[in-house]
């Protein structure tokens, strides 16, 4: 029987392309022989277009049936980062492997699917006290830096708009506030 000589190859494209939430990235790849599990960080590098810095940290988890690697990540990713990978594979250390001893290749600038959920609103959680309507949303935090213009929102009281004065925003809830009646 021929010894097996296919290295591992990561999945770019379909459900498995790489993933990124909060702060892991899953990694998957695609050869005959399970992964090796063990493994160092080294050799991975990621990129954000916001250019705040990400590093990886470790690695999280390695499945080695599934053919998964999770990294974890220096920091949360958020929605506005456009996500990139890339791997060299170390000199020395435990570079990515499968148990055949197969070396998976390096690879450059591979794109990463963001999988940051954007806030929702939830229509149940809405609530309005006096002239203060508060609107609830889920799913991602709300930067409480960055109030969006009034103008955003379009408040109708019985048909009829309503301007606002102010805005105030938590971590879940824009709270629109002294609605001119």
């Amino acid at each position: 029987m021929a010894s097996d000589t296919k290295a591992p190859k990561l999945i770019i494209t379909g459900a498995n392309t790489p993933t990124a939430a909060g702060d892991q990235l899953v990694l998957t790849y695609d050869g005959p022989n399970d992964l090796d599990k063990n493994i160092d960080a080294a050799g991975f590098t990621v990129t954000s277009t916001t250019g705040t810095a990400i590093t990886v940290v470790s690695i999280a988890s390695v499945d080695a049936k599934a053919q998964t690697i999770t990294l974890k990540l220096s920091r949360a990713i958020t929605e506005q980062d456009g996500i990139k990978i890339s791997y060299t594979p170390p000199a020395s250390g435990h570079g990515v492997q499968d148990v055949a001893g197969n070396d998976a290749q390096g690879f450059a600038d591979q794109d990463v699917l963001n999988n940051i959920d954007a806030p929702v609103l939830i229509v149940d959680d809405s609530s309005i006290n006096g002239a203060e309507l508060t609107l609830a949303y889920t799913g991602g935090d709300l930067r409480s830096g960055s109030v969006p213009d009034s103008t955003a929102y379009t408040v109708l009281v019985n048909g009829k708009p309503k301007s606002i004065d102010h805005m105030v925003v938590t971590r879940a809830c824009h709270q629109l506030k002294s609605l001119r009646r």
